[in-house]
């Protein structure tokens, strides 16, 4: 339902933000939105149930998904669900 989604951007204000994170359940965001709030405790990272990760070809070394993962399994314990999509196949395993 659209009451229980949101999309965040850098153009949304942090306090309006932190409110979304609070009422909504789904939301659609870059991964540095999503890294940047959780370090800032803008979103209680323990809150966080499930990542979509669009893209995941590209989640590698430094890219925020990996920071984000990092971060949230560490606040977690671990608990956390992942789905990892990509059209693009790598050259190999490891990508």
């Amino acid at each position: 339902p659209v009451d229980e989604t949101a999309e965040l951007n850098g153009q949304v204000p942090k306090e309006r933000r932190r409110a979304l994170w609070k009422e909504r359940r789904v939301f659609f965001c870059t991964p540095q939105i999503v890294e940047n709030d959780v370090a800032a405790k803008l979103l209680p990272g323990k809150k966080v149930v499930c990542i979509v990760v669009d893209e995941a070809h590209r989640a590698s070394k430094k890219y925020s998904y990996c920071n984000l993962v990092q971060e949230l399994f560490a606040i977690t314990g671990g608990f956390i669900r992942i789905l990892a999509l990509s059209a693009t196949p790598g050259n190999s395993l490891n990508s």
